[in-house]
């Protein structure tokens, strides 16, 4: 949609969206519509808390959706249930809270950019896309995602780390290694899962 030029809502209509700021369309704002059963050409009640006189919420009733169409929808409702089975799968299966441990830790070693944390196949990861946006097409000259396991960095860099008593760090715990990370202000410049290197954080 930003590359054809369909104008976002904040830009669209300025008076209805003072809230929204920016020129271009975004996950949030497609991710907001897409939840949105209004969206789908019916009237809906109740979805969102009500405030008193006083400015206090109150706890709103029954989300309550019209059965009739009443305006043009912009999402069939196909694509609407779809959407929303895809949220709903996006919790951990046990309902634990995710953990990235080397959360801020980890630098693309291409591009210098901190690496972002990645939920995959029920664990975690760390990946760069190079400034690469969900917003914009890949470029054709984009080099390739890098990406690495949790799991993975912490065997690589306990085996590396070694404490003064001489015990390899970290191989009961990954505190270790973290721990020496962050007291001695570095982190890990990545290259690939085999190729990667400390360094001075910068």
């Amino acid at each position: 949609m930003n590359e054809c030029g369909v104008l976002c809502p904040s830009m669209d209509d300025p008076e209805r969206n003072r809230n929204r700021s920016g020129a271009m369309w975004s996950v949030p704002t497609v991710g907001a519509i897409l939840a949105n059963p209004r969206y789908t050409g019916r009237e809906v009640w109740n979805r969102r808390q009500a405030t008193d006189r006083t400015g206090r919420s109150t706890v709103a009733g029954e989300c309550v959706v019209s059965k009739a169409v009443t305006h043009p929808a912009l999402v069939s409702e196909a694509d609407f249930v779809a959407a929303q089975q895809v949220r709903a799968e996006r919790a951990s299966a046990d309902g634990a809270r995710r953990r990235y441990l080397l959360r801020g830790l980890l630098r693309c070693g291409h591009c210098g950019r901190r690496m972002d944390s990645h939920w995959v196949h029920e664990r975690a990861g760390y990946r760069c896309r190079h400034g690469q946006r969900s917003t914009t097409s890949r470029p054709a000259n984009a080099p390739d995602n890098l990406y690495v396991r949790e799991d993975v960095m912490l065997r690589g860099l306990a085996a590396r780390i070694t404490l003064d008593d001489g015990d390899a760090t970290g191989t009961t715990s990954p505190d270790g290694p973290i721990e020496f990370l962050r007291a001695n202000a570095m982190v890990i410049e990545v290259y690939s899962t085999t190729r990667w290197a400390l360094t001075a954080r910068g």
